[in-house]
């Protein structure tokens, strides 16, 4: 595990207990008590991992929240295709979707998971009203003060979390085209919530949208132009709001099937 510091340039080898290797997981950042949650994913075996992880930026330390017990995977969320993000109005992480293994096998999880930090548990809260949707789209609104759902491969519709259920909203004008695993972060300089690059179906994307919670519609904000990044898949993103710079992080370039893996920093300056 390293950590990266934009103003160092550079990454930094994390020392001391870490988690397991693992792929396929999702993270989100708690910004209530300043720690990165990472939950799920496969381990080296091919196995299953459904402990929950934080880690502290400022003491660079991984501390286990809750423990891996793959006997009791139906009590934990799905870990492959899923999607989490921070819920700031409920302080719990919440996560969709996704697929959970049934024998040699996955089956699509209409689920909606929290992880409440007080008692260390994933509570299954039970609905499962935006259908089946591997690797939507998540992220907080600040002005709703709603987790808001964007879309998937097929899919491009928009929903809020109120902390017990989910919402469709009616759109005003036209949204994003679907996709999945795309970053949906909460950007201050254009109040509201950044988009960006996915996947569709046989395709990625490198267009990036924002949000506007009070008036309910997507405008978009860059795409298929000069200085554009290459299509991406499996980005990572997040908004350094001292710099006032959006990053890209860990990129998938072009080829839906077949990819050429790249490590990279990407960053735009946002501005109106």
């Amino acid at each position: 595990y390293f950590v990266w510091t934009p103003n160092d340039d550079g990454w930094d080898k994390i020392t001391g207990t870490t988690p397991p290797p693992r792929y396929n997981f999702v993270s989100a950042y708690d910004p209530s008590r300043e720690v990165v949650v990472i939950y799920g994913g496969f381990n080296a075996a091919n196995d299953m991992d459904v402990s929950t992880w934080e880690f502290n930026g400022l003491t660079q330390t991984f501390t286990e929240a809750v423990a891996d017990n793959e006997a009791d995977y139906l009590n934990r969320p799905p870990i492959q295709n899923t999607s989490m993000t921070y819920d700031e109005a409920n302080d719990r992480v919440v996560l969709y979707g996704g697929d959970r293994r049934n024998g040699g096998s996955f089956l699509q999880a209409v689920e909606t998971w929290t992880c409440n930090f007080d008692t260390n548990t994933w509570p299954n809260m039970n609905d499962g009203s935006p259908g089946d949707r591997d690797s939507t789209n998540l992220g907080f609104d600040r002005d709703r003060n709603r987790v808001i759902m964007f879309g998937t491969l097929s899919k491009n519709d928009t929903w809020e979390w109120d902390g017990t259920s989910w919402t469709e909203l009616t759109i005003n004008g036209d949204p994003p085209g679907g996709r999945s695993r795309a970053a949906l972060y909460w950007s201050d300089t254009y109040d509201g919530l950044v988009l960006g690059p996915g996947a569709i179906s046989g395709t990625v994307r490198n267009d990036q949208w924002v949000f506007d919670g009070d008036t309910l519609t997507w405008t978009q904000l860059f795409g298929a132009a000069e200085n554009e990044p290459a299509q991406r898949d499996l980005s990572q993103g997040y908004l350094d709001p001292d710099n006032d710079v959006w990053n890209y992080v860990f990129q998938v370039e072009a080829g839906f099937n077949s990819f050429n893996n790249i490590i990279q920093i990407l960053s735009y300056r946002l501005s109106y």
